[in-house]
């Protein structure tokens, strides 16, 4: 749903070397003291490093995004292959659009120096994806990048299908668009390079993070295993991250989907509106009706639901129709095959009568949701996918993402610019900033989003469709609170506390049908657990431990100041690079050296 367009792709590509990187121009100095907005200068040093760096370096790749990123200087003629060194505040691994929004927040906003890499930085963005209106409009008020200008298309209705058959939608009153995905990256990487991010085409070695009392290194796979020095690490590689760790087991569902971009010369679709679900199985009953094999179709289509998502676009330049179509499995454990989902996809076109006579592109989504979110008592910080913050029963993420981007960033440049008692603690920094991103009140609501998930990987299409009807039948601020599922958009106020989700929760349960009702109480008595308690009491009933692990790092921070002079700690660990959930192992051996 959220994502129309996803390139499958691990995050451990970010720890493959390439042969080439390349940099911007300009790096923001970090003698301002305030957190304000605040105008860049140079930092000099650091210049003379990245001129060294760069006059070694090789020409990027030709890409459509060349033009945005200052490229190298040809390679000379005999490479120096002398190690370099370089230093930084935030050091942001990922360029993708969590990446590039925090960097230019924190160079832009509060004069940090920045330093973002990536192997593919040169690479368009593969993801597109579809945004209320509403929501997108919020992360421009906050952010002020100009996003509101990166939508390319506008449908100010929006229809569901949620009966067996039939041509009569379920039709809302509330604009959908699609992002411009080209823009907005042309956006965000314009703000961050004006800003004096830099931009290295590389990779960092996972084996070399260190953390000690001031900071963190790494060194960077460039051919010249250059070390970078780093107050703060912030991991937006995405879902699949290896950066970090999470707080607890970690086993989310899966959003699949399979869709293409096309021109035909028909469809069946109202070009006025966006189609967001489409869950009928008339393309089974009714195309395959007497073949043997329709019931069994049948019975795996209730049993394992899909519905279309379109996106109609009107006349292309060739007079034919340009639309979008997709055929998406919400959420699954263990997810949908995309072969699956794509067979499903050509039966329910070839029922439309839809015959594409040009694809533009072909989509795979996949989308992990819900899960476990990271550990606050860790020094690399999570942010976008890495963080967890995909919804967990929609699969909506980037105006989350936006959203988030604000607070993080505050709190990271506090730390940086106004430390408590004027002394920089990489660790404390690290818990603020996760603090901002999942304060307790907004994860209690979380909980109540990924008991959603979990519920509705269960249901089969009869009660996805009452599910839905009955959602969608709620008061507005009621059901687009609960897909914005994050402060600062629209309508989220509505299940910002234990009393709103009550509230929500009864009037939803009275537009339910029996079956479906039956089903929530089932799953809310033996699958809710702990974590729905959290979500539907007051605060202090089911508490976090935030304290008792805050106030555990803190001894550490402190032992290791005290007993060791500031020497730095080593953690080492080629899966968990970060490791500090083995700090007190570590401390323990250093002490019986340092007795011995």
């Amino acid at each position: 749903m959220a994502c129309i367009r996803m390139a499958v792709a691990s995050a451990t590509s970010l720890f493959i070397a390439p042969s080439h990187y390349a940099a911007s121009l300009r790096l923001p100095s970090a003698s301002r003291k305030d957190v304000q907005r605040a105008t860049p200068s140079p930092d000099h040093r650091f210049r003379r490093r990245l001129d060294g760096i760069r006059r070694h370096s090789l020409s990027p790749t030709s890409s459509p995004l060349s033009a945005l990123s200052a490229t190298a200087n040809e390679a000379d003629a005999s490479v120096d292959a002398t190690p370099l060194s370089m230093d930084t505040d935030v050091l942001i691994v990922g360029a993708g659009p969590a990446g590039t929004a925090m960097g230019a927040v924190l160079a832009k906003r509060y004069g940090l120096r920045v330093v973002m890499i990536d192997p593919r930085i040169h690479e368009r963005w593969p993801n597109n994806y579809g945004v209320w209106v509403a929501e997108w409009e919020a992360v421009e008020r906050q952010l002020q990048l100009g996003v509101d200008e990166c939508l390319d298309h506008r449908w100010e209705k929006t229809d569901l299908f949620l009966d067996p058959g039939g041509t009569t939608p379920l039709r809302i009153h509330r604009p959908y668009a699609r992002v411009n995905r080209i823009k907005l990256q042309q956006r965000l990487r314009a703000h961050a390079q004006q800003a004096g991010v830099v931009m290295l085409d590389t990779a960092i070695d996972p084996s070399s993070v260190r953390h000690d009392d001031t900071g963190s290194s790494v060194r960077l796979q460039d051919g010249r295993s250059t070390e970078l020095r780093t107050k703060l690490i912030v991991d937006c590689t995405g879902h699949e991250s290896k950066l970090i760790e999470r707080d607890g087991r970690h086993d989310p569902g899966f959003q699949i989907a399979y869709g293409i971009m096309c021109e035909c010369e028909r469809h069946p679709f109202d070009e006025g509106a966006m189609l967001f679900m489409d869950y009928r199985t008339d393309y089974i009953t009714e195309a395959q009706k007497g073949e043997p094999t329709m019931q069994t179709d049948l019975d795996k289509a209730v049993r394992e639901p899909t519905f279309l998502y379109v996106m109609p676009f009107g006349e292309s330049a060739s007079g034919l129709r340009r639309i979008f179509l997709e055929e998406t499995s919400l959420v699954a454990r263990p997810p949908m095959s995309f072969d699956e989902c794509k067979e499903r996809f050509k039966k329910r076109l070839a029922y439309l009568g839809v015959e594409p006579q040009k694809i533009e592109e072909e989509e795979f989504c996949y989308i992990p949701m819900g899960g476990a979110i990271p550990k606050r008592n860790q020094r690399v910080i999570a942010f976008g996918g890495a963080a967890g913050v995909v919804h967990a029963a929609t699969g909506y993420m980037i105006c989350r993402m936006m959203s988030g981007v604000a607070p993080t960033a505050e709190a990271i440049a506090k730390e940086i610019r106004q430390p408590i008692d004027g002394v920089f603690a990489p660790d404390r920094a690290a818990r603020t900033a996760y603090a901002a991103l999942w304060p307790a009140q907004f994860r209690r609501q979380r909980e109540f989003t990924v008991f959603g998930g979990e519920f509705l990987m269960q249901q089969n299409v009869h009660n996805l469709r009452a599910f839905f009807r009955g959602f969608f039948n709620l008061e507005l601020p009621m059901w687009a609170g609960f897909l914005a599922g994050w402060p600062g958009l629209p309508h989220n106020d509505q299940h910002e506390t234990w009393t709103r989700r009550i509230a929500f929760s009864l009037s939803f349960f009275t537009k339910l049908n029996n079956a479906v009702r039956a089903a929530l109480v089932k799953s809310a008595v033996f699958g809710g657990g702990v974590d729905l308690l959290r979500a539907l009491t007051p605060d202090g009933v089911v508490p976090y431990d935030d304290e008792a692990i805050d106030r555990e790092a803190s001894a550490n921070e402190a032992l290791r100041s005290e007993q060791y002079g500031g020497q730095p700690l080593e953690v080492l660990g080629i899966d968990k690079p970060n490791g500090f959930d083995v700090l007190p192992t570590v401390l323990k051996e250093r002490e019986k050296e340092l007795r011995a």
